[in-house]
């Protein structure tokens, strides 16, 4: 993880205040560390931010994806709540939160590119409607519908596109 600029990488995620646009797209191919990059930015978020954490191989559909949301923020929601329904409280949640300046509302979604074209429209239209701030780990197929999805929204988005280490960093 310390070779090919992670390091720097990382620093540039933890500080989300500093983002001009509240969606991120870190792409690259299959084992260039996304989900490393992931994990470790999952591990060491600074205290006043307030993260949820998905996986989209276990959850991917528009509802699944809001419901893993609200349980991530810690946000009661009956089991068989709509969309409409989780996507209020949700927004409710993260504006209650940021209001005061103290705290930053995150999603953090690996293995984005997983997900169905609903829970990515579901996603970009949350961070469109209050002040949440939203990381996807895929892979580069997902860059034009997270571009389609963005602009129809007005949401500013700007993808990290890893790339595979030099020859010195893959033998070290």
């Amino acid at each position: 993880f310390d070779r090919g600029g992670r390091k720097t990488q990382l620093e540039q995620l933890r500080h989300l205040t500093e983002w001009s646009r509240r969606v991120l797209l870190v792409t690259g191919p299959e084992g260039v560390g996304k989900t490393t990059l992931y994990r470790e930015l999952a591990a060491t978020l600074e205290p006043r931010v307030k993260a949820a954490r998905i996986h989209a191989g276990l959850v991917n559909t528009g509802r699944e994806v809001l419901s893993a949301i609200a349980q991530g923020f810690g946000v009661a929601v009956p089991g068989d709540a709509n969309l409409q329904h989780l996507e209020h409280e949700i927004v409710a949640h993260v504006t209650e939160q940021t209001d005061s300046g103290e705290r930053t509302c995150l999603v953090l979604v690996d293995d984005a590119h997983l997900l169905d074209n609903k829970a990515v429209d579901e996603l970009i239209g949350l961070a469109h409607q209050s002040a949440l701030h939203l990381v996807l780990f895929g892979e580069v197929r997902m860059v034009p519908a997270v571009e389609r999805v963005a602009s129809s929204k007005g949401v500013g988005w700007q993808e990290l596109r890893l790339t595979g280490y030099g020859e010195a960093d893959a033998r070290d």
